[in-house]
């Protein structure tokens, strides 16, 4: 009862509302059958959300191609960013920026407006700023990008950044971690499996545990190592630092 008090007050919101009613609740209706049809696709165009739409492009390329429901998909996103749970300074406090291996440079991948820079840069003012860039050096963030990919596509974007590391070079990544069976924390426990499934739904991707996060990175190349993973207990995501061994 207490997880449906809050889904209802989440839905409550109109903006969230339609954007359930638009894009999420269609890819629900046909998840069954994608997995039906496609029984172990990790094809972003053989997903539930692919099959209510009568396409075999994935969810990005669709929605390039309409401007109505990707404006609505941007501002169901930016209120979920908004949350306080999902606020940057969580990333940014799982950090330290001023230890010996912190470099000046940080570039930010698929950065949006700049949320997660400000943070960074309104209590480290020292760096410089990199947006939407790839080059030598230092720590590179992508912030909730690899849970929208299947593991193959997931594991191109990974390796598309080894031509341009360097020994020692970080990278950091903020994406959510499934737990096992949160028995205190009801609605949190229920949270991360609806966001598993939604995530199957749209993409066929998925969320992943710890496990399954080490050993994506050995698959992408075993010369990526992990070296912590660290989460707020206020916060949605965890932090995860990897290194690039060389």
């Amino acid at each position: 009862m207490h997880f449906l008090k809050r889904l209802s007050r989440f839905l409550a919101c109109r903006t969230m509302r339609a954007s359930v009613r638009m894009i999420v609740a269609p890819a629900a209706v046909k998840w069954a059958e994608s997995l039906k049809k496609f029984p172990g696709s990790e094809k972003t165009g053989e997903s539930g959300f692919s099959i209510a739409n009568g396409s075999q492009e994935g969810f990005f390329s669709s929605l390039d191609k309409d401007t109505k429901r990707r404006t609505r998909f941007a501002k169901g996103q930016a209120l979920l960013m908004d949350h306080p749970a999902r606020d940057p300074i969580h990333l940014v406090n799982s950090l330290d920026w001023s230890g010996k291996d912190c470099p000046k440079t940080v570039i930010d991948i698929g950065g949006s407006h700049g949320r997660l820079m400000e943070a960074i840069l309104r209590n480290s003012p020292r760096f410089n700023r990199v947006w939407f860039k790839t080059c030598q050096g230092w720590w590179t963030e992508l912030l909730v990008i690899l849970h929208d990919w299947p593991d193959a596509d997931a594991i191109r974007i990974l390796r598309n950044q080894i031509s341009v590391l360097e020994v020692g070079d970080w990278i950091i990544f903020n994406e959510g971690v499934m737990e096992g069976v949160i028995e205190d924390k009801a609605f949190q426990d229920q949270m991360q499996r609806c966001s598993d499934i939604m995530m199957h739904e749209l993409f066929n991707a998925k969320e992943r545990s710890k496990d399954e996060w080490v050993a994506f990175f050995a698959a992408a190349d075993p010369r990526f190592k992990v070296e912590s993973f660290i989460k707020s207990p206020s916060a949605v995501l965890s932090t995860i630092i990897v290194i690039w061994t060389g």
